[in-house]
């Protein structure tokens, strides 16, 4: 189920069915998009709230379904994205993923879980940059830098912690494959050659789409592909 707010109602702590599990994040796929593809993978029901920001960044209304609300959702430090899930309720996009990955995944061996790890903190390393970029200086030379500098080292980090495995952690999918998905994909929309250097990636890509339940997923009304970053962004 989706809900968008407004009109719908920010979730909180105290007000929600402690039985579902409710994703809230902002209505594009920014840090929210990895916790959807893991929930999505793993076949989990969940509610995918979704607050839209406004299109005026001029408006003194602009975002505020989101901070009039904020202080009531009943989380310490609660940030979005934030899952409320049975008695679990936690914020913080990468803590969220590794929640998902305990409690939905098949559990992992220790080299596995390092590997699951370190991919996902290589993606904050590269993703970090690309979205600074596309909020702050995309129009002012930020892009150009970022092609030319930034992104073919941080291509090639990923492509050699991938190497000839199926997925990031070996064999098994797990839900760093969502983040390094999210990444790649948004490299492959601003700069569509960005891969053409790295086949063992896009052929990564191609595996994660196949992915059943994924692949259901990316098919359906569901699945929002733009946009990515919210409007103050200078690409979105």
């Amino acid at each position: 189920e989706t809900v968008v707010c407004p009109p719908g109602k920010v979730p909180t702590a105290e007000g929600y069915d402690k039985k579902s599990v409710v994703l809230t994040y902002w209505d594009i796929r920014g840090l929210g998009q990895p916790p959807r593809l893991a929930l999505e993978a793993a076949g989990v029901s969940y509610t995918d709230v979704r607050i839209n920001a406004g299109d005026d960044i001029e408006s003194p209304t602009f975002k505020s379904a989101w901070t009039d609300v904020k202080g009531t959702v009943g989380l310490p430090a609660v940030n979005l994205p934030y899952v409320l899930d049975e008695g679990v309720q936690i914020s913080q996009s990468g803590a969220i993923l590794r929640h998902i990955q305990r409690k939905y995944y098949a559990p992992l061996d220790l080299e596995a879980a390092a590997l699951m790890d370190q991919t996902l903190e290589q993606c904050v390393d590269y993703d970090s940059p690309l979205t600074r970029m596309s909020y702050g200086s995309y129009y002012t030379g930020g892009f150009e830098s970022w092609v030319k500098d930034i992104m073919p080292t941080g291509l090639a980090k990923l492509d050699a912690l991938l190497g000839d495995k199926t997925f990031f952690a070996g064999d098994v999918f797990t839900v760093a494959d969502c983040k390094a998905f999210e990444a790649l994909d948004k490299t492959r929309i601003i700069y569509p050659p960005a891969l053409a250097s790295y086949p063992r990636l896009e052929a990564f890509l191609a595996r994660v789409e196949q992915v059943p339940n994924l692949a259901a997923y990316f098919a359906s009304d569901r699945y929002k592909a733009r946009p990515i970053n919210n409007p103050m962004a200078q690409f979105k």
